[in-house]
């Protein structure tokens, strides 16, 4: 328990970390931020093509369950991968002061939640235009592929 109130109480160490991580992410590239969204369209649209063209399924529209069931799993993988090397890739910081060493992963996981909720807004888009109607037990499921 007091490590949960220690990591609240840097709560705000942890909005800096994940603010600096999205301002990070695309700070060399010409479109920035836009970045975030023009990824998962770019996804979209060879999933698209190669599930609608070449590996033709039986499913209608599979490109659109795969880019579904994708989303989280890159959110989770992301979250694994970066978050396990995270404390090494900021041993400037934890060598200079203190902090519990849990906002560091924890800062980037935060990081990648919010691209995958960006990711979201893509899909829903995509799904508002190809026609398919939303369920309500599938969208009270979203929180949970995110875990």
């Amino acid at each position: 328990m007091k490590t949960i109130q220690e990591i609240f109480e840097y709560r705000q160490m942890i909005f800096s970390l994940v603010r600096k991580d999205l301002r990070g992410r695309y700070k060399g590239s010409v479109l920035g931020f836009l970045w975030t969204f023009i990824n998962p369209l770019l996804q979209l649209v060879v999933y698209t093509i190669v599930f609608s063209n070449i590996l033709r399924t039986d499913v209608d529209k599979y490109y659109l369950f795969l880019f579904v069931a994708l989303v989280p799993w890159i959110f989770f993988q992301a979250s694994i991968v970066g978050g396990s090397s995270s404390v090494l890739s900021q041993q400037d910081l934890v060598k200079k002061i203190y902090f519990p060493r849990e906002v560091i992963p924890i800062s980037y996981v935060t990081s990648c939640f919010v691209n995958m909720l960006f990711s979201f807004i893509i899909i829903f888009m995509v799904v508002l235009i190809s026609g398919v109607s939303l369920n309500v037990l599938g969208l009270l499921c979203l929180p949970a592929s995110g875990m």
